[in-house]
């Protein structure tokens, strides 16, 4: 028997000094969890390790965790003398929770695999289904994207930017670009990467493009943080977002404004979907 629980479900109390206590509903024997963990803050991991253990009181046959956005991604190396390698340290976390498997959606740097027992990055072109053509511009924000999205299957006509970032504050300083943007004049660019946060990057981006004589800026993501509101976003010159809808706040006003939904297009990634 296979049996999907979904974290946000999951009953969660708190002690007055704020520890957590994590309640779980009866198991039938042998069952195989699915676990949807859907994780924004430091408290949503401890609930889930709590979770974990709670389901593991019962005689089940495996546990296999959805992560679609795995927290700590982006800092995935040292940059500077006295900074934690935060990664690492969740790595070692998901590896004691001793689960069959973790499932992600495009983890930001595959080498980071290597940190983890039994991680499988799922691509996002496995489950996003948009139509472009041959004649459309897959743009690609930096050469880590290149690698990642350079075999995509949607199309083979490219526009390749890079990001000069300072490495203390990591602030981007500076885009350049390395194939001929005049390769967008009068055609759809689909941006690809996997993170938008405050979007910074895809904005400097669009302008560019759009300045370069681009008929329509696309912007395809998987985790939209979307740190400062999708409207700046749309208003700088992307015409629309394609994204995963796992990072999206149900009382965000962004998402409930009905004319900017209109320029959103939601793929569901909250649950894990391939069988087991």
């Amino acid at each position: 028997m296979v049996k999907t629980i979904n974290l946000g479900e999951v009953k969660k109390g708190y002690f007055k000094s704020g520890e957590i206590n994590t309640t779980i509903e009866p198991i039938k024997n042998n069952s195989i969890i699915i676990l949807n963990a859907l994780l924004k803050t430091a408290d949503d991991l401890v609930h889930l390790m709590m979770t974990i253990n709670a389901i593991n009181q019962y005689n089940v046959k495996a546990i296999y965790l959805y992560v679609p956005y795995l927290p700590y991604s982006r800092q995935d190396r040292v940059c500077n003398n006295g900074e934690a390698f935060s990664l690492e340290v969740i790595a070692d976390v998901f590896n004691s929770l001793n689960v069959e498997a973790i499932y992600t959606i495009d983890i930001h740097n595959e080498k980071s695999l290597d940190l983890f027992n039994n991680l499988i990055s799922i691509p996002f072109n496995d489950i996003c289904e948009y139509n472009i053509t041959k004649d459309d511009v897959h743009v690609i924000p930096d050469d880590g994207a290149f690698k990642k999205y350079h075999n995509s299957k949607f199309t083979n006509r490219f526009c390749v930017f890079n990001k000069v970032r300072n490495p203390k504050t990591r602030e981007i300083v500076n885009h350049t670009t390395e194939y001929p943007i005049a390769n967008v004049v009068n055609r759809s660019c689909f941006i690809m990467d996997d993170i938008c946060d405050g979007g910074r990057t895809f904005i400097g981006m669009a302008k560019k493009l759009k300045d370069a004589g681009a008929k329509k800026v696309i912007l395809i993501i998987p985790h939209g943080i979307f740190s400062y509101g999708v409207k700046c976003i749309l208003d700088s010159g992307i015409d629309k977002i394609v994204c995963g809808d796992h990072m999206l706040y149900n009382n965000d006003e962004y998402y409930l404004n009905e004319k900017l939904t209109k320029k959103l297009h939601l793929i569901n990634t909250k649950k894990l979907q391939i069988k087991i």
